[in-house]
């Protein structure tokens, strides 16, 4: 088990900069050149770009936001060496950590 000792200032996702006309849970798709239509997001996104599930942008309640070779994720928790950072539901790389498991 890795703990974290030190954490880095928060990193906002440049996802999370995206303006959608749509209300959460949806995103915006062109239907023709002049109208957007909101379709649904994934079942695990709360906000996204897409309807797949690497196209989130935020996560459900419980879940927190990776990436997982650079597509965004959502995960019921942080994996080694991350660390959650709960006011922003994103999961950030731990700068300096302890493997526990390393002294057994």
């Amino acid at each position: 088990e890795m703990v974290c000792l030190e954490e880095l200032n928060p990193v906002k996702s440049i996802l999370q900069e995206s303006l959608t006309p749509c209300p959460p849970g949806k995103f915006a798709s062109p239907t023709t050149p002049e109208s957007l239509s909101c379709l649904n997001c994934h079942e695990s996104c709360a906000s996204c770009f897409g309807s797949n599930s690497w196209e989130c942008t935020s996560c459900r309640l419980n879940d927190f936001l990776t990436y997982n070779q650079g597509m965004p994720t959502c995960i019921g928790a942080c994996s080694p060496p991350t660390y959650a950072l709960d006011h922003s539901k994103i999961c950030q790389p731990c700068p300096k950590y302890y493997d526990l498991d390393q002294d057994t």
